[in-house]
Formats: structure tokens, C-alpha cells, sequence
């Protein structure tokens, strides 16, 4: 029998600014921000991580601190988590999948967009993802190619620290009013 795994995924987008002549970081979206989440039980396509008025109304609502989605199987991360999926996710489930659906919709002006930078996303994570910034693919870990809507991470990753990932290529692709972070989280089964 394998052990269970905890799943965890928590993102932040962290901006460095300069401000005057003052570097300054800023958190544009919090670990906190509301997040909705679906583990998918079939394809639903892949519109949901790039269209912004996506209907995810039917999905689950994450909100509130810590911020955190997964489920704790006696690895510690019971207390990052708000939502937890273990009924949809964990092996002991009802037909459970490795994959999980995360979209963040924040909101950003033309002024803070111009004083980006530099752009992070914050991750803490077990086992992989792949993160969509208003459709573009901008991080991935431990993510198989080509991603399907019940992929598995290729490998284990414990959610420790947050892991940095440098986005300052992608700050084009950010928008002046509603922009779309979205996750495809994956445990390793």
C-alpha cells in the first residue's frame, strides 16, 4: 500500500516596484485572494484557464486565509488549507484525480501595471502545476507533456517554503482591469 500525499497549492503574484527612488515589493494577488477550484471528473477543454469570464459559478468557492487547497494526509498542512479536496482528490475517494483546476481573478490599473518591474509568482505546491497568466503558460513544475485534464505530477515535491518563479517576461501579458491566474495543480498519485 503507498502512502497518502498532501496536496497544497497556495500562489501569490509579487511585484517589486520602484516607488520614487525606493524599491518596494508589493503582493498584487495574496494567498488569500478568492480562488475557484474544480477537480475535474471529465475534459471540460481548456477555455477555463485563459478566458476571463469563464463560467466557474458551479465551482468551489476558496476564500479566507490561509488560502491554501488540497487535502492533509499526516504530512503537516493542515494548517495552509482552506479548501479541502480529499473527497475529489485522495485515493480513498469517489473516482479520484490527480489533477485540480485553480482560477484567481484580480483586478489590476494601468498605473500599477507600468510600475511592475519585476513579477514573481509565489508558489508553495506538492507535487507539480502549471500556471496560466490570462492564457499564457508562464511556470510549470513536475508537470507532464501534454498536460490532460487527470495528469499526475512526474514527480514528488514536498510544499514547503514558498518557491519563487521569475515572471518579468510575461509582465505584457498582464492587463489594465480583470486578469486571470490560472493553476493546473497535480499530485503524484
Amino acid at each position: 500500500m503507498r502512502k497518502a500525499t498532501a496536496l497544497v497549492w497556495i500562489a501569490g503574484l509579487s511585484i517589486i516596484a520602484l516607488t520614487g527612488m525606493i524599491n518596494a515589493q508589493e503582493t498584487i494577488l495574496p494567498e488569500s485572494a478568492e480562488k475557484r477550484v474544480l477537480v475535474p471528473t471529465q475534459d471540460i477543454g481548456l477555455t477555463w484557464r485563459s478566458k476571463i469570464l469563464y463560467d466557474d459559478s458551479e465551482w468551489q468557492l476558496c476564500q479566507g486565509r490561509p488560502g491554501g487547497i488540497g487535502y492533509e494526509a499526516g504530512d503537516g498542512y493542515d494548517s495552509w488549507i482552506t479548501l479541502d479536496v480529499s473527497d475529489q482528490m485522495h485515493e480513498s475517494g469517489t473516482n479520484p484525480n490527480t489533477s485540480c483546476y485553480v482560477r484567481i481573478v484580480f483586478e489590476l490599473d494601468e498605473v500599477t501595471i507600468e510600475a511592475i518591474e519585476t513579477l514573481y509568482l509565489l508558489m508553495r505546491y506538492d507535487d507539480g502545476f502549471v500556471a496560466y497568466l490570462n492564457g499564457t503558460r508562464v511556470a510549470l513544475a513536475n508537470a507532464p507533456d501534454p498536460m490532460r485534464w487527470n495528469s499526475a505530477a512526474t514527480n514528488h515535491h514536498e510544499a514547503g517554503g514558498q518557491q519563487s518563479f521569475q515572471l518579468s517576461e510575461f509582465k505584457d501579458q498582464l492587463r489594465a482591469g480583470k486578469n486571470l491566474l490560472a493553476i493546473h495543480a497535480l499530485n503524484l498519485g
